[in-house]
């Protein structure tokens, strides 16, 4: 059984069609899911270049590194200071929310 029971049906001019289809496209969704969102006052934005996610993988990429030289300093020296991980931990969520939430 569907979860969603209620089906709308509306008529668009041209140029609304067209107005439609753009924000559609600038939000790379598909029109259910765009009008279920702005029905529920989400607001939408632009989806970022492609670049950008390239970047940010980057970015991310580096972190891991970084948590990862912090794991072998604490194997071999046994210490680690705790600001130094919460540091790189804390930096690594930010990145990973920003990414999750574009995603």
């Amino acid at each position: 059984m569907r979860s969603r029971r209620h089906h709308l049906n509306f008529w668009l001019n041209d140029s609304e069609y067209t107005q439609f289809q753009h924000q559609l496209s600038v939000a790379n969704m598909k029109a259910d899911p765009y009008l279920r969102k702005l029905a529920l006052g989400v607001e939408l934005h632009p989806r970022p270049p492609d670049e950008y996610y390239a970047e940010l993988i980057r970015q991310l990429a580096a972190i891991g590194n970084n948590l990862n030289q912090l794991a072998h300093i604490a194997n071999i020296n046994k210490s680690v200071s705790a600001g130094e991980i919460n540091w790189a931990v804390e930096d690594w969520r930010r990145a990973w929310r920003l990414l999750k939430e574009l995603l």
